[in-house]
């Protein structure tokens, strides 16, 4: 035994025209294709007289689905910089560098900042005070 849905060969309320979607496509191609889509769909809903216009999130996908990536996409990767490795300085004195660290050092609750000063050319630690 088996039952077959109420809703089998019907069509969705919610589904997007077609007429719609082709017109959201192409206003995107003609007039704001240099919009990321969140600013393309403002643009929608201030300047073009749509009914029934999607949410943005749908927008969004008709624009995917038709092969049209966002200009400003919130997930571009970064590039990673490289810097340079500096060779350090020949003689001892010539660069000393100076640091500081806030942190629980003594693990009571209260932080403190410790300063330190590094000979470059060594290494060596030339003083440090909390």
């Amino acid at each position: 035994m088996s039952f077959i849905h109420g809703n089998k060969d019907r069509v969705s309320e919610k589904r997007i025209d077609k007429e719609l979607e082709y017109r959201i496509v192409n206003l995107f191609n003609t007039e704001y294709y240099y919009f990321n889509f969140s600013h393309f769909y403002d643009a929608l809903v201030d300047y073009e007289n749509i009914d029934n216009l999607p949410s943005k999130k749908t927008v969004c996908r008709i624009l995917i689905r038709n092969s049209i990536k966002s200009k400003r996409s919130s997930n571009k990767k970064k590039e990673l910089t490289v810097h340079p490795v500096r060779n350090r300085r020949g003689k001892e004195g010539s660069l000393v560098q100076l640091d500081a660290s806030y942190h629980d050092w003594f693990q009571t609750g209260i932080k403190s900042t410790l300063y330190i000063a590094i000979d470059d050319a060594t290494s060596k630690i030339l003083g440090n005070i909390f």
